[in-house]
C-alpha cells in the first residue's frame, strides 16, 4: 500500500516540476547593449585565441590571481596548471562552436 501511495504522490508532483524549474518572470531576457557589446568583443578574442591555441592570449584575458585548487599568480602558472590540462583540442573546439550564454 505504501508503494502505491508513493506512485500516486510522484504522479501528482511531476507536472509541477517545470513550474519550479523556470527562470523568474522578472529576469532580464537580454543583457544591456553596452554589456552585450563588451561580451561579444571578449568572446570573439577568446575564440580567436583558442583557434590559434594561444595560451598566452588566454592567460592575458584571465584575471590573476586565479583561484582553483591552488592559487595561480602568474600567467605562466595559469598556462601550465589550467590551460594545458583543461583546454584540450576537444574542449577548445566545443567552446568555439557552442553558443555563449
Amino acid at each position: 500500500m505504501k508503494f502505491l501511495l508513493r506512485i500516486v504522490l510522484a504522479a501528482a508532483l511531476v507536472p509541477l516540476a517545470p513550474a519550479f524549474a523556470q527562470a523568474p518572470k522578472n529576469a532580464p531576457k537580454n543583457a544591456p547593449p553596452a554589456l552585450q557589446k563588451e561580451f561579444d568583443g571578449f568572446i570573439a578574442k577568446f575564440r580567436t585565441a583558442l583557434t590559434a591555441n594561444d595560451s598566452a592570449a588566454v592567460a592575458g584575458m584571465t584575471r590573476l590571481p586565479f583561484m582553483t585548487r591552488r592559487l595561480l599568480v602568474t600567467p605562466h602558472q595559469f598556462r601550465e596548471k589550467i590551460y594545458k590540462p583543461d583546454f584540450t583540442a576537444r574542449n577548445r573546439a566545443c567552446i568555439q562552436r557552442g553558443k555563449a550564454v
